[in-house]
């Protein structure tokens, strides 16, 4: 193997049960997504899951790469991690799981782990309602200007749906839901809040 072997040659490689070749890449690409950690564990997504949930979806980009497709492994790679992230996020944020995100830890009152106490219940009272007052305040704002589809199609992206699933879901082509999500930009550069 060469010093730096592109990453096509490594999926090759991978594909045909070469460990090494997937370890390369695995290594090269869990340094983009440990740099995206920081954000996503704003989020409230822990920094573990994430870096696991990107791994997977590189293994899983090696396994369903098809160099015929005229796309770099690289680009393929980053679609791949940022869909499964993503889905990891819409996930954490449902509220099938947000008894699990809201938790306070158990143990013993000494350990640093039981002193973090989720950012809900350690927020003062009055500031949560302020910053709901100026959520509701910008929400309003938002849908003011935007059309009911333009709304319904900015919903859905801040919820990380791809723009293929809001076409499904809208019964629209994807061009529409582009178009939707454009003039939504525009529109949006314009409020002052």
């Amino acid at each position: 193997m060469t010093a730096r072997q592109a990453d096509e040659e490594l999926v090759i490689l991978a594909k045909s049960g070469d460990t090494s070749a997937l370890e390369k890449l695995l290594s090269r690409y869990s340094t983009a997504s440990i740099e995206n950690t920081p954000k996503l564990s704003s989020l409230g997504l822990d920094s573990d899951d994430i870096v696991q949930e990107s791994m997977l979806a590189v293994i899983e980009a090696v396994r369903s790469f098809s160099p015929e497709k005229q796309t770099s492994f690289k680009t393929f790679a980053s679609v791949c991690i940022s869909n499964r992230v993503k889905s990891l996020l819409r996930q954490h944020s449902s509220k099938k799981y947000s008894p699990l995100n809201d938790r306070l830890p158990l143990g013993d009152a000494e350990s640093p782990d039981t002193l973090q106490i989720s950012l809900k219940f350690s927020e003062d009272p009055e500031a949560l309602v302020i910053k709901q007052e100026y959520d509701r305040h910008i929400w309003q704002q938002i849908v003011s200007v935007l059309s009911d589809f333009e709304c319904a199609a900015f919903k859905a992206y801040l919820r990380g749906y791809s723009y293929e699933e809001m076409a499904h879901q809208f019964g629209c082509t994807v061009k529409s839901v582009d178009n939707a999500l454009q003039r939504s930009k525009l529109k949006l550069k314009s409020i002052e809040f």
